[in-house]
């Protein structure tokens, strides 16, 4: 690499380093305020926040307020950690290692989805799910990221021509289903969740008829 480049590279870094940690202390105060600017004691020296006021329990204002602080914290983790692949992951290995990076940044946030609610539950009724839309998009986000690494796998291995296929350029379209499902597990009222939560009970209520059964077979004489 020519000198210049290496320099003007180091530069990029060094500055995208700088930003990234700038980004997570704002977002990360406007966090404990809960984003109201008003509780936010703005003093000289910006990284005491010893006079802010903390918000302890969120209020839902609109249909997107935010309730739980703790999944809003795992997104800017994990935005910041696309932010630091970005930067320093790119140029490994013809850009795989940033490829698997992003998967397992969209494997996270979809967990997350699924077992933390972002958005406070709907109002009966209500003609969509705001946790279960939210879940449907990072499944979305997380199919173009495994086909991003497929495409980079390929082009590392010396396969462009398995991207020129008919197949390959259909295989977006996987993402509709996926998100399709993933609205439906994650609703309040989706079927597959009414389905998966009918399977649970009669599963349970079947043990418990067996659990009976036996206890009765063992106190027979």
């Amino acid at each position: 690499m020519h000198p210049k480049n290496i320099e003007d590279s180091t530069v990029y870094k060094a500055a995208g380093a700088v930003g990234a940690s700038v980004l997570y202390l704002v977002s990360t105060r406007l966090m404990r305020v809960d984003y109201k600017l008003a509780k936010i004691d703005a003093r000289w020296n910006l990284l005491d926040w010893r006079g802010d006021a903390l918000v302890r329990e969120r209020r839902r204002q609109h249909l997107l307020s935010s309730k739980n602080a703790v999944y809003d914290m795992i997104v800017l983790h994990v935005k910041l950690f696309g932010l630091v692949t970005l930067l320093f992951l790119v140029s490994l290995w013809q850009g795989c290692v940033a490829a698997v990076a992003r998967v397992l940044m969209g494997i996270c946030l979809f967990t997350a989805d699924f077992f933390l609610d972002q958005y406070f539950p709907p109002d009966p009724g209500a003609l969509l799910d705001a946790n279960a839309l939210q879940t449907s998009l990072d499944a979305g986000v997380l199919v173009s990221y495994s086909l991003s690494l497929c495409a980079t796998l390929a082009v590392a291995a010396e396969s462009e021509e398995v991207l020129k296929s008919a197949w390959w350029l259909a295989a977006p379209l996987v993402a509709l289903p996926a998100c399709a499902v993933s609205y439906s597990f994650r609703a309040e009222d989706g079927a597959l969740r009414r389905a998966l939560r009918g399977g649970v009970h009669q599963y349970r209520t079947l043990g418990r008829q067996h659990r009976e059964e036996a206890l009765l077979d063992a106190a027979a004489p």
